[in-house]
């Protein structure tokens, strides 16, 4: 990739603005007859990127839009409308209403839109300035009294309020982020944020510390940052993608990108001088390259701005990375994950779910617990489950590393329930509903019975590297019975699948009753097995899992099957 960043992203931003624009003016058209209640049109914060776009547009020497009268009038049309959502008590709207959070992302965008605009002093714009001005200001007041729902609110309510000090120094802002500061960043042993959102909140919460840190001074933030982005290194991929699965946020569900994270490897490693930081930041340029266009506005704008440095961070030419991933072995036990890579081999091991609180936003709850790719070809996904009493998935209780060895356990257990004490039955039959483990609920008022006839079963999973770069997974699971066993392996989609038999009725579901299977992608392959299948499904639907959970997109799906007591060692390779 030829040339400077900002001429790379300036053209992208260009390119972006010739499909989104017409549509961005459809939208308004028919939400600026609605007042506030346009928001169910098309949202602030929407609206916010989209200023972000036009405003770098306009004011960067390579565009051809610079200094365009159109795109001025549609500056102003979209701040009109920004002015038009915002409650009197400096509030937007999203599914969230009213909500303080959702404002400091609107307002970091408007913030970033007015300093590049500020350096465009041209009247026609002038309007413009002064109506962001005004939002930032008005929107600035429901922070400084609004509540947060999720960990990463906190900095970004801080990041919004430093922004607003710049423009109007109010000791209330600042007192308000130290409120939220003093209640300390909450990141854990190994360097990751609370929520774990590596895909997506961890590198929100890195460019919001570095601003708060910058604006006001307070550079001790700045070890929090330096700490995940050195953690966030053993969780990329050769490609690019990070590895989610340990997320307590939506991103658990699939892989992530490391483009979010530019700006801070960029800042950090130039603030730093350090190496591992700006070839990180290189290579996501190399990476990613035009894709990183929604940064250019805070390029424009100097951002984070580490003084001196300025020039060299936004100015930087572009090229091939000179950043090459070392291989490590990485076990982070706050996590409950072990990250390791040898080359274009990359493997995880995980058993750090919340499991058993729930599914909800916040939790830790996939059931993946190994993820193995050689190069292009990439298995995505290790996941077990048994036909005891409908619990679904198999999730590990914790992750024990024991020398070169890892071990997952889990046992469950489930009773069945006496009559209930004669002092407590009811005439009307009508008792409390409750749960019975947390498995299902009925009116039987469960905790005042006895138990009895309780059934219980152990699954553990051992997981070791062999020769060569691949791994042993040795599965034991025993305590109760007969008990099917399906295991799932499933693999990227776009490769070549072959010693497998099926499809078993759905599209891309396998059996693998023997020997190995091999995957081939783009030149890469990945082999596991031996295989083995006491029993296969119908041929008109999904396969019959308790708990089932769909695998990614269009993946492969190659299942084992077996009864307790089961023992097997399956190879990955």
């Amino acid at each position: 990739m030829a040339g400077s960043i900002l001429s790379v992203l300036c053209a992208a931003n260009d390119e972006f603005l010739t499909g989104v624009r017409p549509r961005i003016a459809t939208l308004l058209d028919r939400a600026e007859k609605l007042g506030r209640a346009a928001t169910a049109i098309v949202g602030a914060r929407a609206i916010g990127y989209h200023l972000e776009a036009l405003a770098s547009a306009y004011i960067f020497g390579d565009s051809r839009h610079l200094r365009s009268q159109k795109i001025a009038d549609e500056l102003a049309r979209c701040a009109r409308f920004i002015e038009m959502v915002q409650y009197d008590d400096g509030s937007f709207d999203t599914n969230n209403r009213k909500s303080p959070p959702d404002t400091a992302f609107v307002l970091r965008s408007l913030a970033a839109t007015l300093q590049v605009l500020t350096s465009a002093d041209t009247p026609e714009i002038e309007g413009v300035r002064t109506s962001l001005r005004r939002v930032i200001l008005l929107g600035a007041e429901i922070l400084v009294t609004g509540g947060i729902h999720t960990p990463n609110h906190r900095w970004i309510v801080c990041d919004a309020l430093a922004r607003a000090d710049e423009l109007a120094h109010d000791k209330r802002y600042v007192q308000r982020i130290d409120e939220w500061l003093a209640e300390g960043i909450d990141i854990d042993p190994d360097g990751q944020f609370s929520e774990r959102s590596v895909g997506i909140y961890s590198a929100e919460v890195d460019k919001a510390l570095i601003s708060v840190a910058v604006r006001l001074q307070r550079d001790e933030l700045l070890d929090h940052v330096r700490r995940n982005l050195e953690t966030t290194l053993c969780f990329v991929e050769p490609d690019g993608e990070l590895q989610t699965i340990g997320s307590r946020r939506q991103d658990q569900s699939g892989p992530g990108s490391l483009a979010p994270y530019y700006l801070p490897y960029r800042f950090m490693g130039v603030l730093d001088s350090s190496p591992l930081f700006e070839s990180t930041a290189h290579q996501i340029e190399h990476l990613f390259g035009a894709t990183l266009r929604d940064e250019l506005v805070y390029l424009l704008a100097g951002e984070y701005r580490p003084g001196s440095h300025t020039t060299e961070t936004t100015a930087r030419p572009t090229g091939s990375p000179h950043f090459k991933a070392p291989d490590f072995h990485a076990n982070f036990s706050s996590m409950g994950i072990a990250r390791i890579r040898q080359g274009r081999r990359t493997a995880t091991i995980f058993g750090g779910t919340d499991w058993p609180r729930g599914t909800s936003s916040g939790l830790s709850s996939s059931p993946t617990f190994f993820t193995f790719r050689n190069g292009n070809a990439v298995l995505d996904s290790v996941r077990l489950t048994t036909d005891f009493f409908s619990m679904g998935y198999f999730r590990s209780e914790a992750l024990l590393a024991d020398g070169g060895r890892y071990l997952l356990r889990q046992t469950v257990e489930a009773p069945y329930y006496q009559p209930l004490p004669r002092a407590l039955r009811r005439a009307d039959g009508l008792y409390q509903l409750t749960s019975a483990d947390g498995r299902y609920y009925s009116r039987m008022s469960f905790p005042s019975r006895e138990t009895s006839n309780g059934q219980s079963l152990f699954i553990g999973v051992e997981i070791r590297a062999v020769n060569h770069g691949g791994y042993k997974l040795a599965f034991k699971i025993e305590g109760c019975d007969n008990v099917p066993v399906a295991i799932e392996f499933a693999l990227r989609a776009g490769g070549t699948l072959s010693g497998v038999t099926g499809p078993l009725g759905p599209e891309k579901v396998f059996a693998l009753e023997t020997g190995f299977a091999r995957y081939e992608r783009a030149g890469d392959v990945i082999q596991f097995g031996p295989g083995a299948v006491d029993y296969l499904w119908g041929d008109e639907t999904l396969p019959h899992l308790p708990g089932y959970l769909a695998p990614p997109p269009d993946a492969v799906t190659v299942y084992i099957t077996g009864h307790t007591p089961f023992s097997r060692e399956v190879e990955v390779k």
